[in-house]
């Protein structure tokens, strides 16, 4: 991804076997845990343009606010010069749960402070409660649900192409260029096979 754009990528990552397969998608890589001390003495180190952290489910997503607090105080210059390291991606906020008090999510919801929910689960039972609620306001608001990061992203990036775009509706019909004088539903019918 990043070395297809004509950046250096490093990687970190605390288990061998998931980049057994796919050792070459990074210049370097880092054999570390990931905790937030490991993380950001990786980011003293090396001093990167930009930091994705999105890769491996629930890990980076519970490491991506305090790397962004982290960021935020120490202000690291790039090995680069080009300015400050920061999270690449969608900016990170961390909301309150329903059952950790006010204003949550729910709220925020409610209030239409959000227009795209990313949800994920610990598994545990408030959070499975509080994921039901949610996903019935989120209905009721009409607010999109994403269950993953890289859903998420690519949603991001779909509403963003909608705003600098306009948006074309086509028929069906003539989408496949099915005239409207033989009505034959046969003809949609095998256009649509042809897809």
């Amino acid at each position: 991804m990043g070395q297809n754009a004509g950046y250096e990528t490093i990687m970190m990552n605390s288990n061998p076997e998931t980049v057994s397969t796919d050792y070459d998608t990074s210049d370097r890589l880092y054999f570390e845990p990931l905790t937030i001390e490991d993380v950001c003495n990786i980011i003293d180190l090396e001093r990167p343009d930009g930091i994705i952290v999105q890769f491996g489910g629930q890990t980076p997503l519970k490491l991506a606010l305090p790397i962004q607090h982290y960021l935020e105080e120490h202000k690291i210059l790039c090995a680069s010069g080009t300015g400050y390291v920061r999270i690449w991606g969608l900016p990170v906020e961390r909301v309150l749960k329903m059952h950790e008090g006010r204003p949550h999510a729910g709220d925020l919801i409610a209030n239409g402070q959000i227009q795209l929910m990313m949800m994920t689960s610990s598994g545990d039972l408030p959070d499975q409660i509080d994921g039901r609620k949610l996903r019935r306001m989120a209905l009721g608001y009409k607010v999109p649900i994403i269950t993953t990061v890289s859903g998420a992203l690519a949603t991001a990036e779909a509403i963003r192409s909608l705003k600098c775009s306009s948006l074309n509706m086509v028929a069906l019909q003539d989408f496949f260029g099915i005239g409207k004088k033989t009505g034959n539903i046969k003809n949609l019918q095998s256009a649509s096979l042809s897809l």
